[in-house]
């Protein structure tokens, strides 16, 4: 379930399970989706969790701290949605088909928790922490030197590092689907790769 800002606000996620009639199918099927953890309260978990049987839920939570979590979301929530998420791995803890991580987008305002991260993934239990810088969509969205570029690339480069360390440290399976220490193609080089 993706394309809505938050898949569990208003129900959102469980409409769309009724619409595609996904209780007949519950048992071929995985359900697959990313939320800020703010809906996911005691009683949403207990529905969720009877209602699916598969599921791979990635936390984004881009923070490892309180006051960072709120620079990003702009909201006070970063105790509610750890909180929720400890909740969700302790009632999923019965079920080995769900799995759960934290999914981090990593720029000038977090990196310095990266290794945070780890050990908040490792604190909580998750199955995996993924982790990958934040991008400008294709110089879409201009994000100017909170994104990984030259001037910043050295910090993106040991920061990831450490966290990786110490992930292997601890256990935690962590996940870099992009490198921090290679610089993301500008919008000319884009346009070049396409021609």
């Amino acid at each position: 379930v993706l394309g809505i800002a938050e898949p569990f606000w208003k129900d959102a996620a469980f409409q769309i399970l009724e619409k595609v009639g996904f209780a007949d199918f519950k048992h071929q099927c995985k359900f697959h989706t990313n939320t800020n953890g703010i809906c996911l309260t005691d009683k949403m978990i207990s529905k969720f969790f009877d209602l699916v049987e598969h599921s791979d839920v990635s936390w984004s939570i881009d923070a490892a701290t309180r006051i960072t979590h709120k620079k990003i979301r702009r909201l006070d929530t970063f105790d509610l949605v750890v909180d929720n998420l400890k909740n969700w791995v302790k009632m999923k803890r019965a079920n080995s088909n769900h799995l759960v991580s934290i999914y981090n987008n990593i720029n000038m305002l977090n990196v310095h928790e990266m290794s945070q991260m780890v050990q908040l993934a490792y604190e909580v239990g998750v199955d995996q922490l993924i982790m990958l810088p934040t991008h400008d969509q294709a110089g879409i969205v201009q994000l100017g030197d909170l994104i990984l570029c030259e001037k910043n690339i050295k910090l993106f480069k040991e920061e990831s590092e450490k966290a990786k360390d110490l992930a292997d440290e601890l256990g935690v399976a962590l996940r870099y689907p992009t490198r921090f220490d290679v610089l993301p193609p500008s919008p000319q080089q884009l346009v070049q790769l396409q021609v």
